[in-house]
C-alpha cells in the first residue's frame, strides 16, 4: 500500500517501485557525515540528512547492517525502528517542506 512501508520488502536492495514512489516524495537530498575512525575493530559516526518531502508520508532511511544509537527527525527524539535493511521514519515526525534526520550510528 503506497504511502505506508508496509509494501517495502526488508533486504538489501530498494526495489524499483518504491525507490520510484520515495523519488516522488523526496527531492533535494543533502548528506553530511562525520566518522570517528580511531577503533581497530568499528567505527561510530554521524550522519545528517536534509531533505524536501512533498507532503508527510512515512519514509524510510536506507541503513545496511550496523547500529542506530540515535535517531533525531526535525529536532525531536525518535525511537530507532531499524530492521537491519533501513530505519522506518514515522509520518508524525515528519512534515511538508524541509525535513532534517540525524542518526547516530555504530558499525563493526
Amino acid at each position: 500500500k503506497k504511502g505506508s512501508l508496509a509494501w517495502r520488502t526488508p533486504a538489501r536492495m530498494i526495489e524499483k517501485e518504491y525507490a520510484e514512489y520515495r523519488a516522488e516524495l523526496i527531492s533535494d537530498v543533502h548528506y553530511d557525515f562525520q566518522f570517528n575512525l580511531t577503533q581497530p575493530d568499528f567505527f561510530t559516526g554521524t550522519s545528517k540528512i536534509t531533505f524536501k518531502m512533498a507532503s508527510a508520508q512515512e519514509t524510510s532511511l536506507d541503513f545496511f547492517e550496523g547500529t542506530v544509537e540515535s535517531l533525531k527527525v526535525n529536532d525531536r527524539m525518535v525511537k530507532a525502528d531499524h530492521n537491519g535493511f533501513f530505519i522506518r521514519l514515522p509520518k508524525n515526525s515528519l512534515k511538508t517542506g524541509v525535513n532534517v534526520v540525524e542518526v547516530k550510528f555504530k558499525h563493526g
